[in-house]
């Protein structure tokens, strides 16, 4: 987490973290974080990547985002 908030103070615009809505332990690291924007991967959406100048996720928030997307492109 500290390395994460030192890189932000570089940075116009917010970080995106997305995380899984399970992960705990993320949502209460960066809930209060300067700079970040934490979102659950089924909330994701293009304004929120666009408004960030950088996007990080959480590895099992990534696992969700494509199986859940890899069902939906199958439909």
């Amino acid at each position: 987490v500290a390395v994460l908030t030192g890189a932000i103070g570089s940075l116009a615009r917010p970080v995106l973290v997305v995380a899984h809505r399970d992960d705990a332990v993320t949502w209460m690291w960066l809930r209060n974080a300067a700079g970040v924007h934490v979102l659950a991967e089924d909330q994701l959406n293009s304004y929120d990547v666009l408004a960030s100048d950088v996007v990080v996720f959480a590895e099992q928030a990534m696992t969700a985002f494509v199986t859940r997307s890899s069902k939906e492109a199958t439909k």
